[in-house]
């Protein structure tokens, strides 16, 4: 099976090491963890004296179609012998799980002397009789750790579900799959394709000769592994690769043999090509409070207290910043990135934004800097709380548009190869970038989308004749539309719309149409249209007379 993990936490997936290793401010020491070694006969001691210590059993790879019960004793063959309870590692379970094995009473003694321990383990694979694991193969298994003190066993509380999370995550992966998927996970794959379930079976008379199809009783159907066998044939079909495809349009040959596929009758024998373009998501976020309106507000509230970043130099956004419980290096950044922005931009004080939009629009003013260009973009509308899906979380800001003049300098000077190289790393890797994608004319990019698209920002979308709305999330003119709260349990109206440019509130792929329909129109030598406005367009319609058709009988 293809694992899906995808290692958040490093090379080490334990969750409980990675906790203890990200305590920030007086906690990094307070916690302690530690493995102890387990031998090939699952003897081991914890043979220091720890404080409110809790055992946990680790598993060191990832499981599939298995179950793995481990067994600790402590204090084997001694006066204070105790067999505990097993713990269970169910199928799909991810390596770095553990299961907490041993938590000894330290409500009058916090301190625990050294104690041996014994570990036993057995493995079942898909329902068959379990066999012990031993030697080399118990050491492969599991391992033992120590987790010392309460904030430690705090921690491993917390944090003990992700790892029922990351291993159904996996089972729902696996169950996805052709090799692994069992009962109802293989009918939906069936229903993929059009294959259903076996309800019949064939049967031969060696009497008289006869084959014929016989009903199961029920509850019987075709078993898993015939059913997912079937299922193979038909499932290359379903998803065939850009090969497949090609050779099923051109037939066999190399791009200059004539056509010999299925549209190998079209004059001329041209060969089709497979292209592959991959849909960019739409991205809006709105916020809706819940029951209490003041949910929202406070949400927002905190949202601008502890993690917009706050541009502009003034005294209640320079308190704001430094009351964040940072560590000083991360807040001397932040101060630094505030001032790189000023540079850049005209920020009000009460503009706030995104800590990755800032980021982004940062690397946007170095590279206009490191082109030599003194152009400082006016920001007028940034994170607002009654700004709707766009602005209410700071996720984007409006700018003014630059004028033809500014956008043809700007080109000019990021097309100019014998300019003098600065020493900012960042925006000359930018630079190159633009040129290596190609800077389309003024005409062509008068908002100048070439810069802020190499910059991080992939949505430049122009939402009147002299702002243009820009993200670092693709939102592609999307707008949702929702109350600002609503009754626990009752249905919502929820409004999602795509916008073309300059928001007229049309449909954007009618006027998307449109717009090339008119270009066709005029390359074709007809004359341009007229575009009416809303106002104009509504006193045409009100003055055309409406009338029945006559006519004789």
């Amino acid at each position: 099976m293809t694992d899906i993990r995808v290692p958040v936490d490093g090379a080490d997936p334990s969750v409980e090491r990675n906790l203890v290793d990200q305590l920030e401010g007086p906690y990094p020491g307070t916690v302690r963890r530690v493995v102890v070694p387990l031998a090939g006969t699952g003897a081991a001691v914890v043979d220091w004296t720890s404080r409110h210590p809790l055992l946990t059993v680790v598993l060191r790879r990832d499981l599939a179609e298995e179950t793995v019960r481990v067994t600790v004793t402590v204090d084997p063959g001694g006066a204070g012998q105790r067999v505990l309870p097993p713990v269970v590692f169910a199928p799909w379970s991810a390596a770095g799980a553990s299961v907490p094995a041993y938590a000894p009473d330290t409500a009058d003694e916090p301190l625990v002397a050294s104690f041996p321990v014994a570990v036993t383990a057995e493995r079942a694979v898909d329902g068959a009789a379990a066999t012990a694991v031993t030697g080399a193969a118990l050491t492969g298994l599991v391992e033992l750790a120590v987790l010392e003190g309460n904030l430690g066993r705090l921690l491993y509380l917390m944090s003990y579900e992700k790892h029922r999370l990351r291993r159904a995550a996996r089972e729902v992966h696996a169950y996805r799959t052709l090799a692994h998927a069992r009962r109802d996970a293989l009918d939906r794959i069936g229903a993929d394709v059009g294959v259903a379930r076996f309800v019949d079976e064939l049967v031969h008379e060696p009497a008289s000769g006869e084959v014929y199809a016989r009903r199961l009783a029920s509850p019987a159907r075709e078993p898993d592994a015939a059913y997912a066998h079937r299922l193979g044939l038909y499932r290359r079909f379903l998803l065939p690769t850009p090969g497949a495809v090609r050779r099923l349009l051109n037939g066999p040959g190399t791009d200059t043999d004539p056509n010999t596929g299925l549209f190998a009758d079209l004059p001329g024998g041209a060969r089709f090509t497979v292209r592959e373009d991959d849909d960019q998501f739409a991205v809006a976020i709105r916020l809706v409070a819940a029951g209490d309106p003041q949910h929202r507000t406070n949400f927002l509230a905190q949202l601008r207290r502890d993690r917009l970043v706050l541009p502009a130099n003034s005294p209640p956004n320079n308190t704001v910043h430094a009351g964040r419980a940072l560590p000083a290096s991360r807040l001397a950044e932040v101060t630094a990135l505030r001032a790189s922005l000023r540079q850049s931009y005209a920020f009000d004080s009460a503009h706030g934004v995104a800590p990755p939009l800032a980021a982004a629009l940062d690397r946007a003013g170095r590279v206009c800097r490191a082109l030599g260009s003194s152009m400082v973009w006016q920001v007028t509308r940034a994170q607002d709380d009654a700004g709707g899906s766009r602005y209410e979380l700071g996720l984007g800001v409006d700018v003014s548009w630059p004028t033809p003049a500014q956008a043809t300098d700007l080109r000019n000077r990021v097309l100019d190869t014998g300019r003098t190289v600065t020493a900012d790393r960042t925006a000359e890797a930018l630079i190159a970038a633009a040129r290596a994608h190609g800077v389309p004319t003024v005409a062509a990019d008068g908002e100048l989308a070439w810069l802020w698209r190499v910059c991080g920002l992939p949505t430049t979308h122009r939402v009147s004749t002299t702002r243009m709305y820009l993200s670092h999330l693709p939102t592609r003119g999307l707008a949702v539309t929702a109350p600002l709260s609503a009754a626990v349990g009752a249905d919502t109206p929820v409004e999602a719309q795509f916008h073309a440019p300059g928001d007229p509130g049309g449909n954007a792929l009618l006027l998307a149409g449109l717009t090339a329909a008119r270009a066709a129109w005029t390359g074709a030598g007809e004359p341009a249209w007229t575009p009416l406005t809303d106002a104009v367009a509504r006193t045409r319609w009100a003055a055309v007379q409406s009338g029945r058709a006559s006519g004789g009988e």
